[in-house]
């Protein structure tokens, strides 16, 4: 037999139309927004100027 909720322990318990816990909201919402947001742009400030590793570039002639 196919149970579509089968183990999934949330959907057991809470019943269906019942408001979203405030803990809930925090780790889905505020967590993995802030995770993917720093997956996003965390790149972007790690090579722009704006990096403390950055140095200036020393070589200031060269001839071939």
């Amino acid at each position: 037999m196919y149970l579509a909720k089968n183990g999934n322990v949330s959907y057991v318990v809470k019943p269906m139309g019942s408001p979203t816990e405030f803990f809930d909201k925090c780790t889905l919402g505020w967590l993995i927004m802030g995770i993917l947001l720093f997956l996003l742009v965390g790149p972007f400030y790690f090579f722009s100027e704006f990096s403390n590793f950055i140095v200036t570039n020393p070589v200031t002639k060269s001839k071939i």
